[in-house]
C-alpha cells in the first residue's frame, strides 16, 4: 500500500504532482498559436532569439530561454506554451514550500491546489509574452524561500543564496517590479518571523536595490512612462486616484470572484455610480486591513504581502497599464495562502473537517473557469471575441477585432471595427494607421498617406506609420523623404528589420 503521509512529505513527489496537475489544467494551450499581441514582435519576428549569443548578450531571461527553445524546436508555439506551464508549476511548488515553512503542511497543500487552478493567473501562463511575469515571480519566491530558510535554520548559506537570487533577478529582468523583493522580504521577516524592524543582515538587500535604482531604474521609468504616454496619445491618461481605486476594485474581483477575465481593461465612465464605487473600494480596503490587524496577525500579514506585491500599480508614475491581470500573479499566489489558512484555521475549527467540502467546491469552480479560459487563448480571434463579450464599448477591443478581420482579408468588417474604435476615441493613432493600411491595400495612396500623417501627428513615436510613409514616399519617387521617414522609424524602434531592409534598397 502507498504511504500517503510519506508521499506528501516527499518534495520531489509534490513537484511532479504539481506539474502534472498544472499540465492537465492548461493542456489546451498546446494547441494554441502565437498571438499578434506582442508574440509576433517578441518571438516570431524577433531576430535576437535566432542567435543564442545575441540573446545572452541582451541579459534578459525571456530572449535567452526563447532562443534555446527556438534552436531546439523552431517556431513551434506549443513548446513556448509548455514553458509557461512548467514555470507555473515551479512557482506552485515554491509557494507550497513557503506556505509550509510559514504556516504548516495542511495550509500548504491547500495552497498548492488553489494556486494551480486559480483563474486569476491564467493570463501570464496562457500568453507567451506574459511569461516574463512568471520568471519574475519565480525569482521573488526563490529569494523569499531561502530567506525564510535562513531565519528558520540559522544557516548563513541560505542567506547568501537568497541574495544571489535577488541579484540574478535584477540582472535578468531589470523591470521596475524588482523593487518589490526587499519590501516583501522585510514584511515577511517582521510579520511572520517575528523580527524587529532593524537593519541587520536584511540591509544587504538594499545594496543591489540601490545599484538598480542608480543604474537601471531611471531608464525603466522613462521608457515605461513614454510607452504608457504613447498608449494614451490623443486622449487623457486616467487620473491616478481613479486608477488606483479601479485597481483595488480589480483586486477584489480577480482574487475572490475571477469570472470576468479580460486581456484588456475597462474604461472609467465619469458618473455618480462609478465615483461612488471608487470611494467604496478605498474605504473597504482600509476596513479590511483594520479588522484583520485587530483580529489575526497572519491574515493581516498576508494582506500586507498581497498588496505589497502589486505596489507598481499604486505608483505616482504611469509605469503599468491599469488593471492588467498579469500584474496580480504574485498577489494571487499569497491570496491562495490566505484562503487556505482561513479554511484550515478559521472555518475548520468551527465546522470540523467539513471545510474539505468547501475546498473541493472552490477547486472545482476554479478548474472549470481556468480550463474554459485557456480556450480563449487559441488565437487572436477567440481571444478578442471573448474580450468583446466581456467588455462593452472598448476602443482597444474594437481595434483588435479589426486586426482579426484585416488578417482574414475582410476589409469591410475590419473597417467597421476600426471606425467603432475611432467613434469612442477619435484621435486613436493605431486605428487611424490601420484604416490607412486598408486604403493602402485598396490602392488609395493619398488617403492612406493622410491617415499615416495623422497618426504620427497625434503620436510622434508611432514608428509603424513612419515606415509606411517611407514606403509611400519611395513609391512616389521621393527617395530623400523616404529615407527621412525610415530614419525616424528607426529612432523609435532600433531593431526594425523591415526598415533596415528598405534603407539598404535605397
Amino acid at each position: 500500500m502507498l504511504n500517503t503521509k510519506k508521499l506528501l512529505n516527499n518534495d520531489i513527489f509534490i513537484f511532479i504532482f504539481s506539474f502534472v496537475l498544472t499540465f492537465i489544467t492548461y493542456i489546451c494551450l498546446l494547441r494554441a498559436g502565437f498571438l499578434s499581441l506582442d508574440d509576433t514582435l517578441g518571438v516570431v519576428e524577433n531576430y535576437t532569439i535566432r542567435s543564442i549569443k545575441d540573446s545572452i548578450r541582451s541579459l534578459y531571461i525571456i530572449p535567452i530561454t526563447s532562443s534555446i527553445l527556438y534552436k531546439l524546436f523552431g517556431l513551434s508555439a506549443w513548446v513556448f506554451h509548455l514553458r509557461g506551464i512548467f514555470l507555473h508549476s515551479v512557482n506552485v511548488f515554491l509557494l507550497y514550500l513557503i506556505a509550509k515553512k510559514l504556516i504548516g503542511q495542511k495550509t500548504a497543500l491547500l495552497t498548492l491546489f488553489f494556486f494551480i487552478f486559480h483563474p486569476g493567473v491564467s493570463e501570464p501562463i496562457s500568453w507567451i509574452s506574459g511569461h516574463v511575469y512568471l520568471f519574475a515571480s519565480m525569482f521573488n519566491l526563490l529569494t523569499i524561500l531561502f530567506y525564510i530558510k535562513f531565519q528558520k535554520d540559522k544557516k548563513n548559506l541560505f542567506f547568501v543564496v537568497s541574495i544571489i537570487f535577488y541579484i540574478l533577478y535584477i540582472i535578468f529582468n531589470r523591470g521596475p517590479w524588482v523593487i518589490l523583493t526587499p519590501v516583501l522580504v522585510y514584511l515577511i521577516d517582521i510579520l511572520f518571523l517575528g523580527k524587529k524592524f532593524i537593519l541587520d543582515k536584511k540591509i544587504l538587500f538594499l545594496i543591489p536595490l540601490i545599484m538598480y535604482l542608480i543604474i537601471f531604474f531611471p531608464d525603466q521609468v522613462s521608457s515605461r512612462t513614454d510607452a504608457i504616454g504613447s498608449y494614451f496619445s490623443g486622449t487623457t491618461a486616467p487620473n491616478k486616484f481613479i486608477t488606483i481605486g479601479q485597481n483595488i476594485g480589480r483586486s477584489y474581483t480577480l482574487l475572490i470572484f475571477p469570472i470576468n477575465l479580460n486581456i484588456t481593461f475597462s474604461h472609467f465612465e465619469p458618473n455618480f455610480i462609478n465615483f461612488a464605487s471608487i470611494f467604496i473600494n478605498y474605504i473597504l480596503l482600509i476596513l479590511i486591513f483594520y479588522y484583520s490587524y485587530k483580529k489575526d496577525r497572519i491574515i493581516f500579514g498576508l494582506l500586507c504581502v498581497i498588496y505589497a506585491s502589486t505596489l507598481p500599480l499604486f505608483s505616482p508614475f504611469n509605469i503599468a497599464v491599469n488593471q492588467a491581470e498579469r500584474y496580480f500573479y504574485l498577489a494571487v499566489a499569497f491570496y491562495c495562502i490566505l484562503i487556505s489558512y482561513l479554511l484550515v484555521n478559521i472555518v475548520g475549527k468551527k465546522i470540523s473537517n467539513k471545510y474539505i467540502f468547501i475546498f473541493y467546491i472552490i477547486c472545482t469552480l476554479f478548474f472549470i473557469r481556468t480550463f474554459v479560459r485557456t480556450l480563449d487563448w487559441k488565437n487572436d480571434e477567440s481571444l478578442w471575441a471573448s474580450a468583446e463579450r466581456t467588455v462593452t464599448n472598448n476602443y482597444n477591443v474594437y481595434n483588435e477585432m479589426g486586426n482579426v478581420y484585416f488578417a482574414k482579408n475582410d476589409m469591410t468588417t475590419a473597417f467597421k471595427y476600426y471606425q467603432k474604435a475611432l467613434d469612442l476615441r477619435p484621435k486613436y493613432p493605431t486605428s487611424l494607421h490601420n484604416i490607412g493600411l486598408i486604403n493602402l491595400k485598396l490602392g488609395k495612396i493619398e488617403d492612406a498617406k493622410k491617415l499615416f500623417e495623422s497618426a504620427v501627428e497625434i503620436d510622434p513615436t508611432f514608428y509603424d506609420s513612419y515606415y509606411r510613409l517611407g514606403q509611400v514616399a519611395k513609391f512616389e519617387g521621393d527617395i530623400k523623404l523616404a529615407k527621412e521617414y525610415f530614419d525616424k522609424a528607426l529612432i523609435y524602434k532600433k531593431d526594425f528589420e523591415e526598415v533596415k531592409k528598405e534603407l539598404q534598397k535605397l
